[in-house]
């Protein structure tokens, strides 16, 4: 095994003289609302004025060049790595990358926390959410000179106050949390103008009480955050040897760690693009009003002090209002009506999983959701589109407003002229006995048609029919009788009184 001493890499912070500081941001996490937003900082318990500039991270059009297996909603907890119980101060692991980008952009770790907040009442009184603590992303080069000795080379190293949520109590259906620990994920930003070569390591570090000093001079939680492992194989990227890792424990650095087994590597993921951030990275004339993630610098004086955080705003939910899930095709506006209103929300309707406004009668599973940057929501229902209605039809038909009456509302179901009573049948002899068949409008209003038999002209009987659709509008329906002479007839059976 090897063993070196690496200067300066136990432990770095934004700026040396925050150490021994307690430097907390808070208003890191709102939610769009049109309007301009920033985080505040704290300095010891004190509110400063701060100095702040920003970058946006849109991590959908960077390249993921190395990961692990960070699934989108992660499971309630994995096994981890205690730094304070092991004397660790940084865990990593060499890397192959994959891909072409190899501009470091931003590093994505999961982590998992044991602290509860009925154990930490002052911090939990001061953010309910959580707390926050300083932790690096570090990217190393490894390198072997002619004799075969092992050095390391920094590449590259940020630190950015992450948010630490509380170990819950219970679980959202009130039963208690089954686990010790809680898994979340930490967005650590690099420079993103260094360039890293196909294998590096890829090294996560953070101070607990246990570690050095009491890492931000006051006591806290700090030995209760641990770094998640995984055994899975790397989905971008591999790993060269599943059996080793680098490590800083007791303020050596170990690679390989032969020490380690099978245990898992952290779990991470690298994302890259394919030229440096444009100068500067950080803009201290731009503000963040969009939902996103951003980096945040705070830069305190006179103490000189710059400190970083994630601050995310998040999409504002919305809950959609609409009218009209009942339509005619006759209508000026044979379509779904959304009400909501809110600025800058856009909205993509699916009929059925199409875009395409429907044009044949029928009902249609739909979905409305929030397609902007700003805004998350989705509503899903039936939309009824229905042929031209009764009342639509007479309209055009009459209008003068000429007498009308059950034969108007059977020519309107079947197509017939509608000055004329009786609308036609088509009978014909079969080798069985007799049988039917009337055009009737698909998706009418108004009541429906009843086909009844009688073999004498006294009693009717209402007989059964099946239906075969002829196209878009007009469904053809048929019957068959065992009798071989008779009388049929089609009655309008009206759910109101015409207009």
């Amino acid at each position: 095994m090897n063993h070196h001493w690496i200067t300066g890499c136990l432990w770095i912070l934004a700026a040396a003289c925050s150490i021994g500081q307690d430097i907390r941001f808070t208003d890191v996490q709102p939610t769009y609302d049109g309007s301009p937003a920033h985080p505040r900082i704290w300095v010891n318990g004190v509110a400063r004025e701060a100095a702040f500039s920003y970058r946006e991270i849109d991590t959908e059009e960077e390249t993921t060049v190395f990961s692990n297996r960070i699934p989108d909603i992660l499971p309630l907890t994995y096994f981890s790595y205690a730094f304070a119980a092991n004397s660790t101060s940084a865990l990593g692991n060499l890397v192959q990358l994959g891909g072409s980008q190899r501009v470091a952009d931003c590093v994505e770790v999961v982590m998992v926390t044991w602290a509860r907040a009925a154990n930490y009442s002052a911090l939990a009184a001061r953010d309910p959410s959580g707390y926050q603590h300083p932790v690096s992303a570090s990217i190393y080069e490894l390198k072997t000179n002619a004799a075969g000795a092992i050095s390391l080379q920094l590449l590259d190293e940020a630190t950015t106050q992450v948010q630490i949520p509380w170990r819950p109590e219970r679980l959202p259906n009130g039963s208690n949390y089954p686990y010790s620990g809680y898994a979340f994920k930490a967005l650590i930003p690099l420079d993103a103008s260094i360039t890293v070569p196909d294998a590096c390591i890829i090294a996560i570090s953070f101070n607990t009480q246990n570690v050095g000093a009491t890492p931000l001079g006051v006591p806290g939680p700090y030995n209760e955050l641990n770094l998640a492992l995984s055994t899975s194989a790397p989905v971008v990227g591999n790993d060269p040897d599943t059996d080793v890792v680098f490590r800083i424990k007791n303020g050596e650095w170990q690679y390989p760690a032969r020490d380690w087994g099978s245990v898992g590597a952290p779990i991470l993921k690298l994302f890259a693009r394919a030229v440096p951030q444009p100068s500067p990275a950080l803009d201290p004339t731009f503000m963040p009003v969009n939902a996103g993630i951003y980096q945040a610098r705070a830069e305190i004086m006179p103490e000189d002090l710059a400190v970083d955080t994630v601050f995310t705003i998040s999409k504002a939910p919305v809950d959609f209002q609409t009218a009209g899930l009942t339509k005619s095709i006759a209508d000026s506006d044979p379509f779904i009506t959304v009400l909501n209103s809110s600025p800058g929300l856009v909205t993509e309707i699916t009929y059925n999983g199409s875009t395409a406004v429907p044009v044949r009668p029928d009902r249609y599973p739909f979905t409305i959701a929030a397609t902007d940057r700003n805004h998350s929501g989705a509503l899903t229902g039936e939309f009824h589109l229905t042929g031209k209605t009764y009342a639509q039809w007479y309209q055009n038909e009459f209008p003068e407003g000429d007498p009308a009456g059950q034969s108007t509302w059977l020519a309107y179901a079947t197509g017939g002229e509608p000055r004329i009573n009786g609308q036609p049948l088509g009978i014909q002899a079969t080798a069985g006995g007799m049988s039917v068949r009337f055009l009737q409008r698909r998706e009418m209003s108004g009541g429906r048609i009843a086909l009844e038999f009688s073999s004498d002209l006294s009693r009717w009987d209402e007989v059964p029919t099946q239906a075969l659709t002829t196209d878009d509008f007009w469904d053809t329906h048929s019957s068959t009788s065992a009798a071989s002479d008779g009388f049929f007839r089609l009655k309008a059976v009206t759910e109101s009184t015409p207009p």
